[in-house]
């Protein structure tokens, strides 16, 4: 995999720890989309998920984790509804 002349060789994926006032706070959803595009790269590239909110992670044990890895690129998921009040 390559992006402007660099090789990508590890990527980090992150599910933030994020916090809402939902009642999706009460469970925890597994991270699908990180997961399916881990499994579509992991023959390319070493793959790390980083999933905060399953280990309840805060944002500088996320960073400790993301930057011990040391990746060429970071994703991160970004989940959101959309609702009419």
């Amino acid at each position: 995999m390559k992006l402007i002349d660099k090789k990508i060789q590890k990527v980090a994926l992150v599910n933030p720890n994020f916090i809402t006032k939902s009642i999706t706070d009460s469970f925890t959803i597994p991270a699908l989309g990180l997961e399916s595009i881990a499994a579509n790269i992991l023959d390319l590239v070493e793959v790390k998920i980083v999933n905060a909110k399953v280990r309840n992670l805060n944002t500088m044990e996320i960073m400790k984790e993301v930057n011990e890895f040391c990746p060429d690129i970071v994703g991160i998921s970004c989940c959101f509804t959309i609702g009419i009040n």
